[in-house]
């Protein structure tokens, strides 16, 4: 990261201080732009009257964001055993590129001791990164994404906004493009174990792109059983009527072992399974993917822990 970078985001003076209440609550809401000018901050609202409510919005709040003691972290989110530090996960999109070591794909997750996410990275080609930054301020989530070029020329590309309940379940999300516009917008209803069961989709932008809507089940365990998507009618651009229907099948784990995906009425079913190796806490390290019975996508991963070091040693 460049002095720029740093800079806002050591004193986390942006955009990302506002709850999701107030963002949402903002007619038109609008982009805080953050320049660093002879090492002083800079705020360029625009001129509208949203601009300048939450452009004093802004400064009622402290520089460094906090967040409150909750029931659901990420960790538990991401079904992660332990203190976990950071997961490092290296991809590859067939098993002949696994093989052969041949285009891998590398990004990271960091957490902080609370089990929250603080930052991703994602490596991409040319010396790229895919940087997303996250930042708590009561029951939101702000999540900024910036692409940093190979000459280390920093981008912002979108934003993201997480609202959360009591209990740290999210219950909506909000995609904000950098013309201030809504990508998409979702509600979710969750049961007691803040699993989310119902979740809509509105605002899209592009709805092919996404479903309309989705139901989850879950068995007494809080593991996922069934999902009903329903998605956009690629001609008129209506939620269709029958739903993509998938069962699954989870491990002691915690993860999916085998997913049967039924199209519309068809009684046929796609499958597709998983196959992992584990490290002594309980986290997958080695996860292969099977459509069918052919070999496609691996994952592998490397996860350190707060206070040790766990090696990963396959179960």
């Amino acid at each position: 990261m460049n002095q720029k970078e740093d800079f806002a985001h050591n004193n986390q003076i942006q955009k990302t201080n506002f709850t999701y209440n107030q963002f949402m609550n903002i007619n038109k809401p609008t982009i805080l732009y953050i320049c660093n000018i002879n090492k002083k901050i800079m705020i360029n609202c625009t001129k509208s009257i949203a601009g300048i409510i939450l452009f004093s919005i802004l400064f009622l709040f402290t520089v460094k964001c906090s967040k409150e003691k909750k029931e659901i972290n990420d960790l538990i989110r991401m079904n992660l055993k332990g203190l976990v530090r950071q997961v490092d996960e290296t991809k590859f999109n067939n098993y002949k590129d696994f093989q052969k070591n041949l285009n891998p794909q590398k990004s990271f997750i960091r957490f902080d001791e609370e089990g929250f996410i603080t930052k991703r990275a994602q490596f991409l080609l040319n010396n790229q990164i895919q940087w997303s930054f996250y930042n708590y301020m009561g029951d939101s989530v702000w999540i900024k994404d910036i692409r940093e070029t190979a000459n280390h020329q920093e981008h912002i590309m979108n934003y993201m906004l997480y609202k959360t309940d009591d209990r740290g379940a999210q219950t909506a999300v909000t995609s904000i493009l950098l013309d201030s516009s809504i990508n998409y917008h979702i509600e979710m209803q969750t049961n007691s174990d803040g699993n989310a069961t119902d979740i809509v989709y509105s605002k899209v932008k592009h709805p092919l792109y996404f479903p309309c809507r989705i139901i989850k089940k879950y068995n007494a365990l809080g593991q996922s059983t069934e999902e009903l998507t329903y998605n956009h009618n690629k001609s008129t651009g209506l939620c269709e009527e029958h739903p993509v229907k998938s069962i699954f099948k989870m491990n002691e784990q915690g993860d999916v072992l085998r997913q049967k995906i039924y199209i519309k009425n068809e009684k046929n079913a796609t499958t597709n399974s998983w196959e992992y190796k584990y490290d002594s806490e309980g986290n997958w390290i080695y996860k292969l993917h099977y459509e069918g019975d052919t070999p496609k996508e691996v994952l592998i991963r490397e996860l350190s822990y707060f206070k040790q070091t766990k090696t990963n040693q396959s179960s």
